[in-house]
């Protein structure tokens, strides 16, 4: 007898064990029940069920198991005769009205009790349920739903062993429910916000347009004052950074949503610098920095959206030249190694604190600033970054020393290794 208990606490355990590492795997919490029904039969039992409460409080089957499908569709036409919520409630609904198991070793002397007519007893006996354990799924004093084990066929029988793993389970199950749904909920609510982002960006750019050309019209006027050209200068800049971060903001709302593509064709990674610098020299002349350029002579080509690339380095260099004091260094250079071209920029300003290296380039996260400049922006420049640099198929990286002792940004990307001058097929399509 020892031995025997001995062998089902193993098997109770094996099963827990094995039932309890899916449910680790939080997702989608109906496709996790049901491969945890998988692992039950027949391993644990010859019959497994779930039942769930929904928010709208009506309880609903998500999944009924038995090794055979004629065996499982019984069940599914004795339920639609006698659904079990209804009248007087039995099995999983019962447990889940009243939050307290149900346990019976013998199914046979219960179905007088169960049964609510002649029809509906001979139909439980035909499925040939010789022991039954029902728990509830419950979390934070709610019960979520239920978990029904029978065994049939196999003729066993459910002790105390079998009894405490189900009732283990069942509180498991019940917290990684609660965590599937916590998790669901903050997917929507970041979808609802990336869209929230989107509608935002293209609301903010409609006024920009006719007020960046109202301030041309004003600028163009003869004669006028200095404090009028002065204001007329502060509102041009504003609103230019202002464009700036909106389209920052769209380029990103583009990215959540899916809706951004690369433009590839054969490029020199020269070119793409110059483009990247004209954009960034406005950012770098206002801190008074030294950019110096380490191209190698040989071209670099490369298969790429040449706006997006220019948008990366552009990007990287106005980052250099906001963390950096004035009169500081950048240096961008860049390399072919192999298959891969790395591009590196490099300053000497902030620096990045430790475990941040991989922190700033999520969304809306800026470094820390030495003295009193402030970082402005929204904290989409690295974001923007990592991801058209993924789409490239390649990826970025960031070093620093630690706070004061400057930083480094590297890119590495796919090179093309046919000379530009040797295609004559022009850009992809």
């Amino acid at each position: 007898m020892g031995e025997r208990n001995i062998v089902a606490e193993l098997e109770a355990a094996r099963f827990l064990a094995r039932a309890s590492a899916t449910l680790a795997q939080v997702g989608d919490y109906q496709t996790t029940l049901e491969r945890i029904a998988a692992l039950a039969v027949p391993a644990f039992a010859d019959w497994f069920g779930v039942h769930v409460r929904h928010p709208d409080g009506v309880i609903r089957r998500l999944a009924v198991r038995h090794q055979d499908p004629l065996m499982e569709a019984k069940v599914v036409e004795m339920y639609r005769r006698y659904p079990p919520s209804e009248g007087k409630p039995y099995g999983a609904p019962r447990v889940i009205e009243s939050g307290e198991p149900l346990w019976l070793p013998d199914f046979d002397q219960a179905i007088p009790k169960v049964a609510r007519d002649e029809v509906h007893a001979q139909l439980l006996r035909e499925l040939g349920l010789k022991s039954f354990l029902c728990v509830p799924m419950r979390s934070r004093g709610q019960v979520m739903g239920a978990l029904t084990f029978a065994t049939a066929e196999s003729g066993r029988v459910y002790d105390e062993v079998q009894f405490s793993a189900a009732t283990d389970l069942g509180q498991r199950a019940a917290i990684a429910i609660e965590n599937a749904l916590l998790l669901e909920a903050l997917r929507d609510a970041d979808k609802r916000k990336d869209e929230f982002l989107a509608v935002l960006a293209h609301e903010l750019r409609n006024p920009l347009a006719p007020l960046r050309n109202a301030i041309e019209i004003v600028k163009r006027t003869d004669a006028l004052k200095p404090d009028a050209a002065w204001v007329a200068d502060v509102l041009d800049r504003q609103v230019r950074h202002l464009a700036r971060l909106v389209d920052d903001l769209l380029e990103m709302s583009r990215f959540t949503t899916g809706r951004i593509e690369l433009r590839r064709e054969r490029i020199s990674l020269r070119d793409v610098v110059t483009s990247a610098v004209e954009a960034s020299r406005p950012a770098i002349e206002r801190g008074k920095h030294d950019l110096h350029l380490e191209l190698p002579r040989d071209p670099i080509v490369l298969d790429a959206d040449p706006v997006r690339l220019a948008q990366v380095l552009s990007n990287l260099l106005n980052n250099a030249a906001k963390y950096t004091e004035p009169g500081g260094e950048i240096r961008l250079a860049a390399s072919l190694d192999g298959d891969e071209v790395t591009i590196r920029v490099a300053d000497t300003g902030d620096g990045i604190a430790d475990g941040m290296h991989e922190k700033i380039f999520g969304m809306f996260i800026q470094g820390e600033r030495r003295g009193e400049r402030t970082a402005g922006g929204l904290g989409i420049g690295l974001t923007l970054v990592r991801s058209l640099v993924e789409l490239h198929g390649g990826t970025v990286e960031a070093h620093s020393d630690g706070p004061g002792k400057g930083s480094e940004f590297v890119v590495r990307l796919p090179a093309f290794h046919r000379k530009l001058t040797d295609d004559k097929q022009g850009p992809r399509k």
